[in-house]
């Protein structure tokens, strides 16, 4: 897929990729990260995940309604300079309270940055053909960078430890805020956000009445929320019972986001050979299947191959999901709608590690994981409707 450096859609893909890089640098040691230095409990720790998707949530459904035309543009690169800012400071908090404040405030920049930049990513293609093409550069670039975050994560932990490896993260965050500014440049004086961008109350009813977003919506909140539980605590399931060095636990990232990236890059090709609907109940199938063999393993060699084969739902859901809203939602709404599906992101990654951290006081957390699986099942009972909306 050739990419002109100058052009727009370039240049959200490789913002979204240096922020994702950054971020997955350091989600998967935070949880560590506050065990030892912060002394936190498995709550705590779901309070620290749960705090930065709770943010997110009420960010996102704001932008939506709020923020419309040029200014939004101003509006991102402000957000993307926040999001750095905030990921500094994470070493500074000398308490589980101040770094659940820092959460929230990283996870309402997070938001507001990439419910944007999904959004524009579809308003920069020039006819609807596009759409596909220009979504699929920037979850590949995403994806890129949720690879490579846990990656070069792997090797600052060896290397340097957990608190410098938050350090090195942020910095890392830094080049989004000057592609953010290129991006705002090449942009400005360019009439790309519909006119009537600002939401009606009739608008809204559309999108309550919307059965692709709906159906969008629900599903990525079944993962999520699935995904929100093995990302707070399968760094811990794997470091305290299956005795995985954290060196591991960061290359199990590196292994599930690899996955991620080959499912994005191959994405265009199998739905020629595939449809939508098919493939999104095979990814939920994967992640089912991946959730229960890690809850009930004990060894360390299938709690592996369970976390690596849910990157399989991982890889291909999100992407069509999005690819659903977009083409079931007409331009000048697609903000709004991007923000109300993306919402269930925050939802999930709040509700999972809330949910699981109160079933730890009756089950083990290994054994949590595996009634996680639960989540996903549900996505797939509500795939078959997508059959119905006609999307190739």
């Amino acid at each position: 897929m050739k990419m002109n450096k100058h052009s727009p859609s370039f240049l959200l893909a490789f913002t979204g990729f240096i922020v994702t890089t950054s971020g997955q640098m350091s989600a998967p040691i935070l949880s560590l990260y506050a065990l030892s230095y912060l002394n936190a409990s498995t709550r705590e720790i779901g309070l620290i995940f749960s705090a930065f998707s709770l943010s997110s949530f009420i960010v996102r459904l704001l932008v939506g309604l709020i923020f419309s035309g040029d200014f939004i543009m101003k509006a991102l690169v402000i957000g993307l300079g926040v999001n750095s800012l905030s990921m500094l400071i994470y070493v500074f908090a000398p308490d589980v309270s101040a770094l659940v404040t820092i959460r929230t405030i990283h996870g309402a920049a997070f938001a507001f940055d990439v419910t944007t930049m999904l959004t524009l990513s579809t308003l920069v293609a020039s006819n609807t053909k596009e759409v596909s093409a220009s979504l699929s550069k920037y979850t590949t670039g995403v994806a890129l960078g949720l690879m490579l975050g846990p990656a070069i994560g792997t090797f600052t932990v060896s290397a340097l430890g957990l608190r410098d490896t938050l350090i090195v993260s942020g910095i890392a965050s830094i080049p989004a805020i000057i592609s953010g500014l290129s991006l705002f440049s090449l942009l400005r004086g360019i009439c790309i956000w519909p006119v009537s961008s600002r939401p009606k109350s009739s608008d809204l009813k559309m999108l309550f009445h919307s059965e692709g977003l709906r159906l969008s919506t629900l599903i990525y909140l079944c993962y999520t929320s699935a995904y929100g539980v093995v990302l707070a605590y399968a760094p811990i399931v794997g470091k305290l019972d299956l005795h995985i060095p954290e060196e591991g636990i960061t290359s199990l990232f590196f292994g599930y986001f690899a996955i991620t990236l080959i499912c994005r890059a191959l994405l265009p090709k199998i739905l020629e050979r595939i449809s939508v609907h098919r493939l999104l109940i095979m990814s939920l199938v994967a992640a089912s299947l991946g959730l229960f063999t890690m809850g009930i393993s004990v060894s360390s060699l299938f709690f592996v191959i369970g976390f690596e084969l849910t990157a399989l739902g991982h890889g291909f859901i999100f992407p069509l999901t999005a690819m659903i809203v977009a083409k079931t939602i007409s331009p000048e709404l697609r903000m709004l709608g991007n923000s109300i599906y993306l919402s269930s992101w925050d939802a999930g990654l709040m509700m999972g590690p809330l949910i699981a951290s109160a079933l730890t006081a009756y089950i083990p957390l290994r054994l949590t994981i595996a009634v996680t699986t639960i989540a996903p099942i549900l996505g797939l009972a509500m795939s078959n409707q997508v059959k119905k909306l006609g999307i190739e």
